[in-house]
């Protein structure tokens, strides 16, 4: 595609920045290498020196993610700065938690059990999270700490800062984005950006359409990336002393094997919408993320992607549910938001938590004061999914059809 075409079908502020690719180039102020050996070495400069990356397995999933970000069709220079600083982050922050665990002398303590929330994307976890996290008793990780975990030992601390302006820039390139997740420095989010760290992670197929790496991803064993799970939730505990920690994540549907094998005390809560509103919506979704990545955006890709993530993760889940059928604890998506504070209350007494009233006062304030669709309707297209969900997906709406 040329220059001149691409530039017609970004976004207006996306087609100025892209004036500056050949400049950024040949300046080398940045022309990033697809390579791994690229990355890591900039990832051991960058983290001081550090050069210990642990379990080598990582780097099946980096050549992967590497091999799939060079078949991406029309990547812009917001897109390719966008790639370069995740894989850079997550390298990073590799070798910093590696470097921790290394030095670590209290390797036999435990993991408390934390509450594990997960769902097909867009089935409500963040809201029940985000719900949960009001009780003090509860740590829910904000957006700041996960994209950089590990506390340095210098006299600043700018994480929280550096993840403001990020949001800002975010906001001035997708405004439109608040209204479909909003996000904020503080606000919580998804562990999946730990699982990153082990190149292990939806995360990379949520910001770009990167087909090569969800083929690699769905078909690879995972249970090294949620051993690596378990230990950067070692470390991460120990700054939050005395609190459950309340996670997150989506990604987990397929992998509840994984988490009972690691985490065995785990509390699992799962989420069930409708698949079609689910797959509808996520649709919707990365039409908009992928925009930071690429020029043009393929709807049908996106929906091919998609529907090829829920087959192959419910399937996985359906699976689990039959083998560990009073495991997970359900609760319905459509319930939920219409009575959020007495699926809370019934949730607490199945995990057998006590209910207070500064819990009860504090979620009525926070559900009067954040109303659904407080920030804009995120309206999408509902004919992206007609009657042609597959096997899968399908067999899952059945087995679930008590809480659709």
């Amino acid at each position: 595609m040329t220059l001149d075409r691409r530039m017609k079908e970004l976004p207006a502020l996306f087609s100025m920045l892209e004036y500056l690719k050949g400049p950024a180039r040949q300046s080398g102020a940045f022309k990033p290498i697809w390579e791994k050996d690229y990355f890591m070495d900039k990832a051991i400069h960058k983290a001081g020196g550090l050069n210990n990356w642990g379990d080598p397995e990582f780097i099946s999933g980096l050549e992967a993610l590497l091999a799939s970000v060079k078949q991406l069709p029309s990547t812009h220079l917001i897109g390719q700065i966008t790639l370069h600083s995740l894989i850079l982050r997550s390298l990073i922050n590799r070798l910093r938690y590696i470097d921790i665990l290394r030095n670590d002398s209290k390797k036999d303590r435990t993991l408390n059990a934390p509450i594990i929330i997960t769902g097909l994307s867009r089935s409500g976890t963040t809201f029940l999270q985000r719900l949960i996290a009001f009780d003090n008793r509860h740590y829910a990780f904000p957006l700041w700490e996960l994209l950089d975990p590990y506390k340095n030992h210098g006299l600043f601390d700018f994480r929280r800062t550096k993840t403001n302006y990020e949001i800002i820039l975010k906001n001035v390139l997708l405004p439109e984005l608040d209204k479909k997740h909003y996000t904020r420095a503080d606000t919580k989010e998804e562990c999946i950006l730990l699982l990153a760290n082990s190149f292990h992670s939806q995360l990379f197929t949520d910001i770009a359409p990167l087909s090569g790496y969800l083929d690699w991803y769905l078909n690879e064993n995972r249970e090294y990336a949620y051993r690596e799970y378990r230990d950067q939730l070692l470390i991460l505990q120990s700054y939050h002393k005395g609190k459950r920690l309340i996670l997150k994540a989506p990604s987990h549907l397929g992998s509840l094997d994984n988490i009972i094998k690691y985490i065995p005390d785990a509390i699992i809560v799962q989420t069930h919408r409708n698949p079609d509103e689910c797959i509808n919506s996520l649709c919707s979704l990365r039409q908009t993320l992928y925009k930071m990545v690429e020029g043009k955006i393929d709807n049908q890709e996106i929906l091919r992607e998609v529907l090829q993530l829920f087959d192959s993760e419910t399937k996985k889940n359906l699976d689990f549910h039959q083998k560990y059928p009073d495991k997970v604890i359900s609760i319905s998506y459509t319930e939920l938001t219409n009575n959020p504070l007495e699926i809370l209350k019934g949730l607490y007494s199945k995990m057998n938590y006590e209910w207070t009233d500064s819990m009860n006062n504090s979620i009525k304030e926070y559900i009067l004061e954040n109303p659904q669709n407080r920030r804009g309707k995120h309206s999408y297209n509902d004919n992206f999914v007609k009657n042609s969900l597959p096997k899968n997906i399908k067999a899952y709406a059945e087995f679930f059809k008590d809480y659709l």
